[in-house]
């Protein structure tokens, strides 16, 4: 008998199983996002996009400080805001209402934040000097003057600057303000011919320029992120309930986003005339509530008084309290306690950051549209106990 055989030993090899990858599940809506967005490209608009990506032309990235913590709140909602970086704003008003003055004022903090940044300034009035910016702490070698005597020299200047900001990559661009004093000034190739030719004609093309200027800048200066800010004249309307108006037509109104309407009052000490109250009107507000009313403090000594309304506003929403000490009325701010006189002259000891931030939230109530704030408590009490 041959020798037994040897029992097979079969080995099963088991298959290892490959997980299947997960499949990505498309987002709510993705057919329908996929669809819309060829349909944005199909138009060749490199500016077309989804709103949640963002409105290049629209939105607002900075801001620019007035110098006047209540004014910043009136163009913003915020004490910490300003006039918006890539807005056209109007300063309208009389003569010597302080248009001229804000604008500076705005000149100043656009240079200070921004190292790299110049100014453009067109210049139609002859009233701007070299000393009068040096007396308001500007660098006058970012500020370059632009003497013009006419609408259309506004508006083929302005598109040349705009194009050569366009075509320069974005890296080697630096922040840039424009600035208009004043369009109330600015002529037209019309009436400077019929002046010349001692016709007495009514110049009939000045407004429909004027829309025509702005029209063709105001989105490239939104898309290329540039402010604009324009000082001009105001006139009372002819008819029964009369009402002022911006000069030059419809054009200028429709292409801004705020427009302040300015007027003044003496502020006196005494019978002397220390400066000026001026009373700011928001007659267009695309970000604030319009027709709001503030008054900013001008003393011709130290120029704007930046915490002027501060208290009044504090007061107002109660975060501020009146108490007696003394026989002397008080007010309780940020858990100290002082008069009204001492508040003023030392503003700065009493409106601390802390204060400033809480203030902040009522300033958004005051301002702001359609705000239904629910304050927390700790700011209700900002150390008041």
């Amino acid at each position: 008998m041959g020798r037994p055989r040897k029992a097979e030993v079969k080995t099963k090899i088991k298959k290892l199983r490959v997980p299947k990858e997960a499949k990505t599940k498309k987002p709510k809506h993705a057919d329908n996002v996929d669809f819309f967005d060829k349909m944005a490209k199909a138009t060749g608009n490199d500016l077309a996009q989804a709103v949640s990506n963002g409105i290049i032309s629209g939105d607002i990235t900075g801001w620019i400080d007035t110098g006047v913590y209540l004014f910043n709140a009136q163009l913003s909602g915020s004490l910490f805001g300003g006039a918006p970086n890539n807005k056209i704003v109007v300063f309208a008003g009389p003569a010597a209402t302080g248009k001229t003055f804000f604008v500076l004022a705005l000149i100043k903090h656009f240079l200070n934040t921004h190292p790299k940044s110049g100014v453009m300034f067109f210049e139609s009035e002859g009233a701007i000097t070299k000393d009068m910016m040096l007396q308001r702490g500007i660098d006058i070698s970012r500020v370059y003057c632009i003497p013009i005597e006419t609408v259309q020299e506004l508006r083929t200047q302005s598109l040349k600057m705009l194009r050569m900001v366009k075509d320069t990559p974005e890296d080697k661009r630096h922040p840039v303000m424009f600035v208009c004093d004043s369009l109330g000034m600015l002529s037209t190739i019309k009436e400077m011919e019929d002046s010349e030719s001692g016709s007495e004609k009514a110049d009939m093309t000045r407004a429909r320029l004027i829309k025509s200027a702005f029209r063709t800048i105001t989105l490239k200066l939104g898309v290329l992120g540039i402010p604009f800010f324009v000082t001009n004249h105001v006139y009372d309307t002819q008819g029964l309930f009369s009402h002022k108006v911006q000069s030059g037509g419809a054009g200028i109104q429709y292409a801004n986003s705020l427009s302040v309407f300015l007027s003044k009052s003496k502020d006196k000490v005494g019978t002397e005339v220390v400066g000026a109250i001026l009373h700011c009107k928001l007659e267009k507000g695309r970000l604030t509530k319009e027709n709001t009313v503030i008054d900013v403090s001008l003393d011709y000594g130290s120029g704007l008084d930046r915490y002027y309304g501060l208290l009044e506003l504090g007061l107002k929403y109660e975060l501020f309290k009146k108490v007696k000490e003394d026989k002397k009325e008080k007010i309780l701010i940020g858990g100290k306690k002082a008069t009204e006189k001492q508040i003023e002259a030392h503003p700065e000891e009493y409106f601390t950051e802390e204060v400033l931030k809480a203030l902040d939230v009522f300033a958004g109530k005051e301002f702001n549209y359609g705000t239904n704030i629910i304050i927390p408590e700790e700011i209700e009490e900002v150390e008041n106990e």
